[in-house]
């Protein structure tokens, strides 16, 4: 399966449990006279969903696939920023991984799965 598949599927699983989760495109274009444009949220590592859990706090998602996806630099960096500061992050392979970060109790969330 698809990154962009599962991704879609952790966004319909935690709207249903009351958690607000959005695609953060990231990227950059440029203007008719070449002024580049940069888009998204955060530099490079920003999670690939972010939003809130149904208790308000920041929540950052980095969505791989089942097997064989690479970890990119900056990705495990970001997670571990969002997590210290009080937020609910981690990388994820499937939705049941997604939503035990997003419901984890108050305290520190250890991000799923760091080893690809």
């Amino acid at each position: 399966m698809k990154e962009s598949n599962i991704a879609r599927e952790i966004l319909l699983a935690a709207s249903k449990q009351g958690h607000r989760l959005f695609i953060n495109a990231r990227g950059m274009a440029y203007t008719r006279n070449g002024n580049p444009i940069r888009f998204g949220l955060g530099a490079n590592g920003s999670s690939d969903l972010i939003g809130w859990t149904r208790d308000g706090l920041f929540a950052a998602i980095e969505v791989k696939k089942p097997k064989g996806s690479v970890i990119r630099s900056g990705q495990p960096e970001f997670v571990a920023a969002v997590i210290q500061a009080g937020g609910r992050a981690g990388i994820v392979r499937s939705v049941d991984e997604a939503l035990a970060v997003l419901n984890a109790p108050p305290g520190p969330c250890v991000a799923n799965r760091p080893d690809g």
